[in-house]
């Protein structure tokens, strides 16, 4: 059974792909933005504006929008989905355009990601070695 400790990498046809890695920040603090369908879950005693400590990640980004006053029907929901026009003023730089919107980040423990990525190759190896073998005979 799929439980969300025991793989942090989002699965399509058996393959794991990290998708949305903030390139800005060093490799040890590699972060992926949730989208929607990624299942979450945390400690009982560190659960946050939900009544169980297992749930999506569309689950949660609603329920923030429900608290905020956010509805599918009304114009904020643009700061779920695609953003809001904005300008940003950074230090030493100047104003910025650019948007700004509500999104759930997770940062993987390196020593798992480690794991993922090893396990990965290991995987691919032993496929591509299957391969090989039924090519030559």
């Amino acid at each position: 059974m799929y439980h969300p400790s025991n793989s942090n990498l989002p699965l399509n046809d058996g393959v794991a792909y990290i998708k949305n890695i903030n390139p800005e920040q060093p490799m040890k603090n590699k972060s992926e933005i949730l989208e929607g369908s990624e299942v979450i879950s945390v400690a009982k005693g560190d659960k946050f504006m939900m009544p169980h400590n297992t749930f999506k990640t569309r689950e949660y980004l609603a329920e923030v929008g429900k608290r905020l006053g956010i509805t599918k029907d009304g114009s904020h929901e643009k700061w779920l989905t695609e953003g809001v026009d904005c300008e940003v003023l950074v230090p030493h730089t100047g104003w910025r355009k650019g948007k700004v919107k509500i999104r759930v980040e997770f940062v993987p423990d390196e020593s798992a990601a480690v794991e993922e990525i090893r396990r990965g190759i290991t995987e691919e190896m032993r496929h591509k070695m299957m391969k090989n073998r039924q090519n030559s005979r």
